[in-house]
């Protein structure tokens, strides 16, 4: 959360100011503003597909990359496969129109079919 909230774009106008830290991030923490996803996303027993585009705004690529690649460390096999999608900036996805793209429909029906004979092993 930490990362998320220095990455908002309003945010970075100010998170170079040295009271950024104590005025911003460790309040919204201290309020219940937590995120715990690099935790969590080790727990799940069931495969996990990760779709990102290149240009989002809300939430960095390289944030969603680097969640991607802390799940490939912390997962066990028999949790199911991590899959992780990125969608080329040029598209102009952002952050809501993922939905958009014309391979959507595939790329989310690939992901369960795999996971359904992955299970029935």
């Amino acid at each position: 959360m930490r990362e998320e909230i220095s990455e908002f774009p309003l945010a970075r106008l100010f998170k170079y100011l040295p009271w950024f830290s104590y005025t911003v991030v460790e309040p919204m923490q201290q309020n219940g503003f937590t995120f715990k996803t690099d935790h969590f996303i080790c727990l799940v027993d069931v495969p996990i597909i990760i779709l990102h585009a290149q240009d989002d705004h809300v939430v960095p690529y390289r944030l969603g990359y680097k969640l991607y690649q802390h799940a490939l460390k912390c997962r066990q096999d028999t949790q199911g496969k991590i899959i992780f999608h990125k969608f080329e900036g040029k598209h102009n996805y952002d952050h809501r129109f993922i939905c958009r793209a014309p391979e959507i429909h595939d790329i989310i029906s690939d992901f369960i079919s795999t996971a359904i004979k992955e299970s029935k092993k």
